[in-house]
């Protein structure tokens, strides 16, 4: 499993390492293989963080069509990190939840 340390400026950590700037944070898995990350955001303190995914077989959406969270996390230390898992060929953003 890889780490990468952001700052909660809008970057996207590539699973190969590579980090650049975007907004929302962002993990993109380019790979043929599935990846596991963690991603660390010191001095972003505790929050719920909100996780959309857009993966061949992994892209929740409501009966619209539009995006949902794919998953929700209970205020967490990002400073201590977020486990995301990523299929092959494809993106998890993460933002954190209104009003928190």
């Amino acid at each position: 499993m890889r780490t990468a340390r952001i700052e909660w400026s809008f970057l996207i950590a590539l699973a190969s390492g590579a980090v650049l700037a975007a907004e929302p944070p962002s993990v993109v898995n380019d790979s043929d293989a599935a990846r596991t990350v963690r991603i660390q955001i010191p001095g972003a303190g505790r929050r719920a963080v909100e996780m959309y995914r857009y993966f061949d077989r992994d892209r929740p959406a409501n009966a619209s069509g539009f995006p949902v969270a794919a998953r929700t996390l209970p205020p967490t230390d990002l400073a201590k990190g977020v486990t995301v898992e990523l299929p092959s060929r494809g993106v998890a953003f993460l933002t954190t939840v209104a009003g928190n």
